[in-house]
């Protein structure tokens, strides 16, 4: 069996140009509502309750979702690490497209 060094090069360039975009895409969503992030996090208190002050969070997941015909309002949706003063975790954030009505959701 033949090495072809062409090949193995060409596909670490695939996967690492993939790794870059899906990071930009991830991001660009997140750099979007992140004011409405960082208020919520601030000022959310069953956050508060359950994780204490947060101390840190990080973004993990985010996207978005368009609506359907049972859920018919789109929003965009974050996965987040938390470090709380508490306990650490993950929650799912939801931001309505109006941003004026969000839902978080304890996954760990």
């Amino acid at each position: 069996m033949k090495f072809n060094i062409k090949k193995v090069l060409t596909f670490l360039a695939l996967a690492t140009s993939l790794a870059y975009f899906s990071n930009y895409m991830i991001t660009r969503d997140y750099k979007k509502n992140e004011k409405y992030i960082v208020k919520i996090f601030q000022q959310d208190t069953g956050l508060h309750e359950k994780y204490g002050d947060i101390e840190n969070f990080k973004l993990r997941k985010s996207g978005w979702y368009s609506g359907d015909s049972q859920e018919p309002t789109p929003y965009y949706y974050y996965h987040f690490y938390i470090a709380g003063s508490l306990k650490d975790g993950v929650i799912e954030l939801i931001i309505y497209q109006n941003q004026e009505k969000y839902v978080v959701k304890y996954i760990k």
